[in-house]
């Protein structure tokens, strides 16, 4: 999973990657808005899982190295939920779609994952709790979800501070009692220099949050626990998205500003 590791997820995110995937099959959510970085975090996932001994099919316009490529052509009459279907029958050991959207697309999806399909599939949703929340809503029997879902993560892009002139400084005050770092906790700033060409940043680095789905977190599907029931208790141990950025603020990869400003966009779009 070095790949992954690169994009930014920690060592015990990845670590949860590692252990749900291990177990072999199940359905893999990669959620977040437009622009998050979804695509490719879904081919690092196909990264990690190819070897000469699976086939794997990369399923819309992203295609994946070492994946045979399947295009949709509504205008042929071939769908998506035809494709996902073809791949189960013709016996893919991985699938790759780049977005679920519908019911008929996240049931095939799901009949893939329980039939021992590794799929993993990008959703438009602002958190991991948000997809399993849009899945419920799509009216996927709980049973269902419960049985093949493995694995959700979602994620944000953020600007990565430039390592070559980042400043150490004190966090001021109303930063610290945003990010709930104690007083004087230094932080960095961006400066800006010619590697950067004095922007004081340098490239993106994901923000990531990742949901193991565990014998605990499947009875709590199954039983239909509400969205703050799930969240209370998968993030009770595990970093959300706005306590992941805040990690990255204690690293010097983040400023402190970007790190407060992401976590506000990801709570208003979950109240919205």
């Amino acid at each position: 999973w070095a790949r992954l590791g690169g994009l930014g997820m920690t060592a015990r995110q990845l670590a949860d990657v590692d252990r749900a995937i291990g177990r072999g099959g199940g359905l893999v959510l990669v959620a977040g808005p437009a622009g998050s970085g979804r695509t490719t975090t879904l081919r690092a996932l196909l990264h990690g899982l190819a070897d000469e001994t699976r086939d794997m099919v990369a399923i819309g316009d992203a295609g994946a190295e070492g994946a045979t490529p399947c295009r949709v052509d509504a205008a042929s009459g071939f769908s998506l939920v035809d494709a996902i279907t073809a791949a189960r029958e013709q016996g893919a050991d991985v699938v790759m779609i780049d977005m679920l959207a519908d019911r008929a697309e996240i049931v095939a999806a799901m009949d893939g994952a329980l039939s021992g399909q590794m799929v993993l599939a990008g959703i438009d949703a602002s958190t991991a709790v948000e997809a399993i929340q849009q899945l419920r809503g799509r009216r996927v029997e709980a049973g269902k979800l419960a049985a093949g879902l493995s694995l959700v993560i979602a994620q944000r892009l953020a600007r990565r501070l430039c390592a070559e002139c980042r400043t150490p400084e004190q966090a001021r005050g109303s930063v610290s009692a945003l990010l709930g770092f104690d007083p004087g906790t230094i932080v960095h700033a961006p400066a800006g220099c010619p590697a950067c060409a004095d922007t004081g940043f340098a490239g993106q680095t994901g923000v990531f949050e990742v949901i193991a789905v565990d014998a605990s977190v499947r009875r709590l599907i199954d039983d239909g626990g509400d969205s703050t029931l799930l969240a209370r208790h998968v993030f009770l141990t595990a970093p959300n998205i706005a306590s992941s950025a805040r990690g990255l603020v204690r690293d010097g990869v983040l400023a402190p500003d970007d790190a407060v400003q992401l976590s506000r966009d990801v709570a208003l779009s979950v109240i919205g």
